[in-house]
């Protein structure tokens, strides 16, 4: 049915900022089978236009139509390959729509409001959303690294805290001028298809509500009063979940490299209370107490956000 493999190409076509319209060559060598994505949404089935693809000699020629009395064919002539009827497959193309992929993450983030194109191909707004405690306006975008890229930028807002979603390959650094790369996010590393849904996983996000940085260390000061005591446990735990993700983006891409099969175990409370020299009580105590505490704990405890999260921070 539906392989990973094929939905992050489907997401890569996110790399141009236009429409994407496969053709029956551009369906078999991407190894797309156009039905099953339709059904998603992802595919739409168009009638084709003006030219087609020759099936001979790849070059693309125009279609002409001939009346045979009982029906109306559509032809193709190349002059290197000669003339021929068009296949059933032939007659259309699939174009990509990637509102599913953005459906799946306005529905795990709560977002409010609708999916809206602000900038044609590009840019969409997809609501507000509760993000680490805080209001976040959330976008998506199609074609960063391309020269859409001021008209991206120029439209998001300034001086807040936008989360951009990004379709295709990573932003380069040069590309983002002064938008804070820590609200940037892959659909490839945050969305997965699993049971024939599309899944956002919203793990990565939540835990962004501070600065990560290598070593796992906060800027923030450790709390006072009488909160005092669980307000440090907090951050030291916060600490040790930043640096055992990093660990387990380390460990994936030595696995990686080696040829073998990751190994992932995640991290239990005993566990984090040893690494943090804390009781397990106040483990306990500081998830319930703390919601970025308890994202993180999440995070750590999936693979995907756990490699995602470490990623973002030693790249």
């Amino acid at each position: 049915m539906y392989s990973q493999t094929s939905f992050e190409t489907l997401l890569a076509f996110g790399n141009v900022a236009e429409n994407i319209d496969l053709d029956y060559y551009g369906l078999e060598v991407n190894h797309l089978v156009p039905e099953e994505w339709n059904q998603l949404g992802i595919l739409q089935k168009r009638p084709i236009d003006k030219f087609v693809r020759c099936r001979g000699c790849g070059t693309f020629i125009p279609i002409s139509i001939r009346d045979s009395g009982d029906e109306i064919q559509l032809c193709a002539d190349c002059p290197e390959c000669g003339p021929y009827e068009l296949l059933p497959e032939e007659k259309a193309v699939w174009r990509v729509d990637f509102t599913p992929v953005f459906e799946s993450a306005r529905k795990a983030l709560n977002c409010a409001g609708l999916v809206n194109e602000i900038v044609t191909n590009a840019l969409w707004s997809l609501g507000r959303a509760p993000v680490s405690g805080q209001s976040r306006e959330i976008f998506a975008c199609a074609g960063i690294n391309t020269e859409r890229n001021s008209e991206i930028l120029g439209h998001l807002p300034k001086g807040k805290t936008p989360i951009l979603l990004v379709l295709g390959d990573s932003p380069l650094p040069c590309k983002l001028g002064s938008f804070p790369s820590d609200q940037v996010f892959c659909f490839s590393q945050l969305e997965r298809i699993e049971d024939g849904k599309i899944v956002f996983e919203t793990s990565c996000l939540h835990s962004q509500g501070m600065t990560p940085t290598v070593s796992g260390t906060s800027s923030r000061k450790l709390s006072s009063g009488k909160n005092s005591k669980i307000g440090d446990v907090i951050i030291k735990l916060k600490a040790e979940l930043r640096q055992f993700m990093c660990g387990v983006y380390s460990e994936f891409s030595q696995a990686e490299r080696s040829g073998k099969d990751p190994r992932f175990a995640g991290i239990r409370q005993n566990e984090l209370a040893a690494a943090a020299n804390v009781s397990s009580v106040m483990v306990n105590r500081a998830l319930k107490k703390d919601m970025e505490l308890k994202a993180l704990f999440d995070a750590a405890n999936n693979p995907g956000a756990a490699y995602a999260y470490g990623r973002r921070v030693m790249k």
